[in-house]
């Protein structure tokens, strides 16, 4: 069995510099974490008000002036980190509601018209970040220095002075639209950009450890396409367009466009690449299993993570469905005597 132990952290600002985090001490509490692709992970931790330290009640009481973080250690890995953003109290049992690092970005905007002509992806999603962070008393704590390159580069245009643009939206759009993934590591605070897990479906089995299965599944329009009709951007030309085909779709289902635009498709082989990731996802009928989970070998906590490729066996009642699917969400449960159970949702 897993060994959890959860820290509270005091966040200090700093004028010129990151903040100050200070170890306050440690919360006994039932807990459940969610990890998700490209939004902020959640925490929700549930006390006995009794049983918290009083320099951490006073930060509680205002965490305007004292600002809370918590930290989730699984076997000694941060599993968890990030900022308390609320809560209540009923009788005793105190709930803390808990956000990821990445949620810190919530509390910015672009502020200014930014343009980048020919720059690397990566640099662009860094220096949005690092633009509010390298401002007085703008520094959150996110580490962007890891930050390397794609090799991909674009030209892109975001209207600040006269469009404030909330950063953590932008950045999911980016990430969304440009075809890669970004997370704030809970252990180490560093900014992480690419493409997040692996295919580990032909070693991670989650219908091992399934108690019940959750499914969606349907064909709405917009997510079933055989002709997608693309628009790019390039600043001061024509639009970039180009067609993809799924023929398959054609020929089982019938002929299904739509159109789609690519604020980031700044040239023709950005486009193209986004369209290809665009019509590859709406290859197939909406199919969404939900499965809850018993972790056991090879099919634990440790095995699998968010992005990662799982295999997924299930009969829900209309018969037997095996399929590989990425890993989007994941809920991990903690119960007062360590026992873990997960949900997990697929894209």
């Amino acid at each position: 069995m897993a060994t959890y132990n959860i820290v509270a952290v005091q966040r200090t600002p700093a004028q010129l510099v990151g903040p100050t985090l200070a170890e306050l001490g440690p919360l006994e509490a039932s807990f459940s974490y969610t990890d998700q692709l490209n939004e902020a992970p959640e925490a929700t931790l549930v006390l006995d008000t009794d049983g918290v330290q009083e320099d951490i009640k006073d930060s509680l009481r205002d965490l305007l002036a004292q600002p809370l973080e918590v930290i989730i250690y699984r076997d000694s890995v941060g599993v968890f980190q990030g900022p308390v953003v609320g809560g209540n109290i009923v009788n005793t049992e105190l709930t803390l509601d808990c956000r990821g690092l990445e949620f810190y970005t919530a509390y910015m905007v672009v502020e200014t018209d930014k343009t980048f002509t020919t720059i690397d992806e990566f640099t662009i999603f860094k220096e949005l970040v690092d633009d509010w962070q390298n401002q007085d008393y703008g520094d959150y704590g996110i580490d962007t220095v890891s930050v390397g390159t794609s090799g991909t580069t674009r030209t892109y245009a975001i209207p600040g002075a006269t469009e404030t643009r909330n950063l953590y939206e932008q950045l999911i759009d980016i990430a969304y639209e440009w075809g890669y993934d970004w997370y704030v590591d809970p252990d180490t605070r560093e900014l992480t950009l690419g493409v997040r897990g692996s295919d580990k479906s032909a070693t991670v089995f989650l219908e091992r450890g399934v108690q019940s299965a959750n499914v969606e599944f349907g064909i709405p329009p917009g997510s079933l396409v055989s002709e997608l009709y693309a628009l790019g951007t390039a600043s001061g030309e024509s639009p970039l367009t180009t067609t993809k085909t799924d023929t398959a779709v054609r020929n089982t289902f019938g002929r299904v466009g739509l159109p789609v635009t690519f604020d980031g498709a700044d040239d023709a082989t950005n486009l193209s690449d986004a369209a290809d990731a665009y019509i590859a996802d709406r290859g197939s009928a909406y199919f969404a299993p939900g499965p809850a989970i018993v972790p056991i070998t090879g099919a634990g906590v440790d095995d699998f993570n968010v992005g990662d490729t799982v295999t997924y066996t299930f009969d829900a009642g209309i018969g037997q469905t095996t399929g590989a699917w990425r890993v989007r969400k994941r809920t991990v449960s903690v119960d007062p005597t360590g026992k873990e159970s997960m949900q997990v949702e697929f894209i």
